[in-house]
């Protein structure tokens, strides 16, 4: 029995460090000099990877590129469930979802 539960945020907290590590470890790798954030930044801009929180994709701005849901409580009901999908991060581009299976790709 686990008395212990993290938050539900702390998966993207893993995916941060993640990406450090990877950068760190490419950096290293090449002989370049890890303690440049300058460098490490750089290197993060337009990176995908599979992370803890699914796909990450770090943009031109070295922003993630998020995932949007829309949850619905339908009356009577004390479940949510999900209404509205945007996943940016889906190659080959946006996916736009219903909770009825209906949706498009652009």
């Amino acid at each position: 029995m686990n008395l212990f539960q993290g938050s539900r945020y702390s998966v993207f907290s893993y995916d941060a460090a993640w990406l450090y590590l990877l950068l760190l470890n490419e950096s290293l790798s090449e002989g370049l000099d890890w303690r440049s954030g300058n460098l490490l930044f750089s290197k993060a801009r337009n990176r995908t990877f599979q992370g803890k929180s699914g796909t990450v994709m770090i943009g031109e701005k070295g922003d993630r590129n998020p995932d949007y849901w829309l949850w619905s409580l339908r009356p009577g009901d004390d479940e949510y469930h999900p209404f509205l999908k945007i996943r940016l991060t889906q190659p080959p581009g946006p996916e736009v979802r219903r909770g009825g299976g209906l949706g498009f790709r652009g």
